[in-house]
């Protein structure tokens, strides 16, 4: 009790109130300081009605808490679309026609027009969100020929090839030899293309591997020294003819394989859990890539084995 009344009814003060009184103006003058910082700060900033939208954009980006691949690439974006040429405030049919012709791609063009309604403070609509369409290759073929590799351009991206087709694991997760726990591997941590600096990785989690796979990558080191190196022996392997005969197939999409190939084999929640995915939407919409033939059969197969039960 900071204070008492005394028998003439008057206040006697007891013997905290002096170092609340101390904490008190210590937390008032911190308040201030941190009032002027801020209007220092504001002073600082680009005036809106006078700087263009590349100057308002890199402010914005800024003051956000963003990985450091995140701001690199969209630093890379606002020089790509020539921001500079638009005032600010923009106009907004202008920036998403600009949007359109330079990323005829419909998925990109809607990730562009987020960045920018979150860095220019816009509100131009993006559509609903579109799901890839890939033209996959059959899985047990495929993974034939990366395990029985023919040269030597064959053989030195074999393990990077099985990592993500057997694991499901991004690029440049496979750069970055994981903690070993039990029959599976703890994805943290990945190597970015922008610098090749290891840092977080995109999603964090365990994910099993078959036992042939886990005995090979407890002896397995990493040799390739940079990402841009690794996706050139990529490039070599896909685009070339001493690669293997699948041109339209990139590293990424053998992830997308690992997920249309188990989709059959393993319950949604568990395959989410593998890939790492936050939401069961992005693993059976984004990632699962079962064609109609597959569907058909599958019910035919299921129609002949109840015609031959009734014979």
């Amino acid at each position: 009790m900071y204070y008492k009344l005394n028998k003439e009814n008057k206040v006697k003060f007891g013997p905290y109130i002096l170092p609340m009184l101390v904490m008190t103006s210590l937390i008032f003058a911190d308040l201030h300081h941190s009032i002027l910082l801020e209007r220092n700060d504001m002073s600082n900033s680009p005036n809106m009605y006078e700087s263009n939208c590349a100057e308002f954009a890199r402010y914005t980006l800024k003051h956000k808490q963003v990985k450091a691949s995140t701001r690199h690439n969209w630093n890379k974006m606002i020089d790509y679309l020539g921001l500079n040429d638009f005032p600010y405030p923009p106009v907004e049919i202008d920036l998403y026609n600009m949007d359109s012709d330079k990323y005829p791609n419909p998925r990109t063009k809607r990730g562009v027009l987020q960045v920018l309604n979150c860095l220019l403070q816009t509100k131009m609509k993006t559509g609903k969100p579109s799901h890839p369409v890939f033209d996959l290759p059959d899985f047990e073929e495929l993974d034939s020929y990366i395990q029985t590799p023919k040269n030597k351009y064959q053989k030195r991206v074999q393990m990077y090839a099985n990592l993500m087709l057997h694991g499901g694991l991004r690029i440049g997760e496979t750069m970055y030899k994981h903690k070993i726990v039990k029959n599976s591997i703890l994805v943290e941590y990945q190597r970015i293309v922008q610098d090749n600096s290891i840092q977080s990785s995109k999603t964090v989690g365990q994910v099993l591997l078959p036992d042939w796979l886990l005995q090979e990558y407890k002896d397995w080191k990493i040799d390739c020294p940079t990402h841009r190196t690794l996706r050139e022996w990529f490039n070599i392997y896909f685009h070339s003819e001493v690669g293997i005969p699948f041109p339209n197939l990139s590293p990424h999409k053998l992830r997308h394989m690992y997920a249309t190939y188990y989709a059959t084999k393993l319950p949604p929640i568990v395959l989410q859990k593998q890939l790492r995915h936050s939401k069961i939407e992005t693993t059976m919409s984004y990632y699962v890539h079962i064609d109609e033939g597959h569907v058909l059969d599958v019910l035919n197969a299921n129609r002949r084995h109840l015609r031959a039960i009734s014979n």
